[in-house]
């Protein structure tokens, strides 16, 4: 099976895609890798969107610049591909230690103002964070501004039910919970448990 140019991607395995792209800026799409190889000098992959139906197969370069750090002295290279999001419970849901056999997220407690989330709308994950909640159902969410999202200044009333904790993915330490900023204080809304070890 091809293996993505030494990171843990194989053709076959599912993924989420980030995109650049005018309107799309700080959003995440669910896909499966269809082939591995390069694009000129560029280790590249083609995926199939996995929410975008009549979407074709796409080819998309590993690492890019962001357009938006374009006057940056020292431009960063992002990884454009990470693994399928992990299996997350609530406290209450979790089933027993023993049976893990991947990484899996427990949510603690309730949604608070400040925490970092995905929101699930148009066929994609988009990175917000909860400027309030509103009921045990619904919280108020924005949206990075732009050039890094495409949240221009509005907020929008969203279901619980359409938002999941925010991660960070590294090849070298693999999912990361960030650190919500709420108040004053910091906190990870979600805990990551790693399968016990034979």
């Amino acid at each position: 099976m091809k293996v993505a140019h030494k990171l843990p991607f194989e053709v076959g395995q599912q993924a989420e895609a980030k995109s650049f792209q005018e309107g799309y800026r700080g959003a995440w799409f669910r896909c499966k890798i269809l082939d591995c190889g390069q694009r000129g000098a560029e280790p590249a992959v083609a995926l199939d969107y996995l929410d975008y139906i009549d979407y074709k197969k796409s080819w998309i370069q590993l690492y890019r610049l962001c357009p938006a750090e374009k006057h940056n002295d020292f431009r960063k290279r992002y990884l454009m591909l990470r693994p399928s999001y992990p299996q997350m419970y609530h406290r209450g849901q979790m089933p027993d230690i023993c049976e893990i056999s991947e990484l899996v997220g427990v949510v603690d407690g309730d949604w608070e103002a400040g925490d970092l989330v995905d929101w699930f709308k148009d066929g994609c994950y988009w990175s917000a964070w909860i400027t309030e909640v509103i009921d045990e159902e619904n919280v108020q969410i924005q949206l990075p501004e732009p050039p890094i999202g495409e949240g221009e200044g509005q907020t929008h009333k969203v279901s619980c039910k359409d938002i999941r904790p925010s991660l960070d993915w590294t090849p070298e330490l693999g999912w990361i919970v960030p650190i919500s900023k709420v108040g004053k204080t910091f906190r990870r809304c979600v805990r990551l448990i790693h399968p016990m070890s034979p």
